[in-house]
């Protein structure tokens, strides 16, 4: 990644990293040559988004440990796939301040259906395993909302977001498609 983040600032782009953190069991050594490589990537990368391992345990408990490592590196994939696809090149510089002014980003995805559901799409996200700060501790979220009705269910997402953190500063993008699902989607990388 360090390459990566070297060829990016050469190119006047944002690079953010997502990076998985071990399982608490594997002991403290291990820990901290993970820490030692996150703090270096961090100095690399302009956004590190961290997934700790022991949320596994509480998203796939009965998964192999392939199968439930597969499942993570999907959920891994879905913020760095709707960045990519709303950002535009006039959006990097800015992206990059908001990056730099966060040292720890962290992820939450939710769905709600019905009709409460950018009320439960919001509550599911801030319950994410991968959640791991208080919500009044957010500073900086980047949220990506899909809706059946983009118009009015985006910005009540939004409310939701500020009721849960007031001081953050967001920054939001549209991802919805025409799709005959009735449910709202959140993810939110969170800044403290």
């Amino acid at each position: 990644m360090s390459l990566v983040g070297r060829v990016a600032r050469i190119l006047g782009d944002a690079s953010v990293a997502f990076a998985t953190v071990p399982f608490t069991i594997e002991g403290p050594i291990r820990r901290q040559l993970a820490e030692a490589q996150l703090r270096l990537l961090q100095a690399r990368a302009d956004g590190v988004v961290t997934f700790s391992n022991d949320g596994l345990l509480r998203i796939a408990r009965d998964l192999p440990l392939g199968k439930a490592f597969a499942a993570l590196g999907g959920i891994m994939a879905k913020p760095a796939a709707s960045l990519s696809r709303v950002l535009a090149r006039s959006e990097v510089a800015p992206l990059r301040r908001m990056l730099a002014g966060v040292r720890d980003w962290r992820f939450g995805m939710g769905t709600g259906r019905d009709l409460h559901r950018c009320f439960l799409a919001v509550e599911e996200a801030y319950a994410s395993p991968w959640f791991t700060s208080l919500p009044e501790e957010v500073s900086h979220a980047i949220v990506f909302v899909s809706a059946p009705d983009p118009g009015r269910e985006v910005p009540e997402v939004l409310r939701q977001i500020r009721l849960r953190s007031p001081n953050s500063i967001l920054a939001w993008a549209d991802v919805s498609s025409p799709s005959a699902d009735e449910r709202a989607s959140v993810q939110i990388l969170a800044g403290t």
